[in-house]
């Protein structure tokens, strides 16, 4: 069997030297990933998904709030901690943060079956 790479060995090197010449001209982006897709880690990436599968989780589980005007509340309260949060990069905040909006989630839909029932 043979191997077929996806890129030609010429397009290879200059994505290389690329992302070495950005890393040249500013010095925070040395710690961009080498495959160029702007992550420092493959953490990164998974944190990342993590907060935009819980974001939509939470605002499903709003759009099951009967009351309209409850439910334009807590969709700005959502949409609201996010921005507040959008700039975070510790990882132990952004950890403590999804464990906290996963909470909120759960007790949301505790409150919403009761209602329901």
């Amino acid at each position: 069997m043979v191997f077929f790479p996806l890129f030609k060995i010429e397009d290879q090197k200059k994505r290389k030297k690329k992302i070495e010449n950005r890393r040249e001209k500013n010095p925070l982006n040395s710690r961009l990933c080498s495959c160029n897709c702007g992550f420092s880690s493959p953490v990164q990436f998974i944190r990342r998904q993590q907060v935009l599968l819980l974001y939509r989780r939470i605002l499903q589980a709003i759009r099951q709030v009967p009351n309209d005007s409850d439910r334009k509340y807590l969709k700005d309260w959502a949409r609201e901690e996010f921005k507040r949060n959008k700039s975070a990069t510790e990882e132990d905040s952004i950890r403590m943060m999804i464990t906290q909006g996963n909470m909120q989630l759960k007790e949301l839909e505790k409150t919403l079956a009761l209602a329901r029932s």
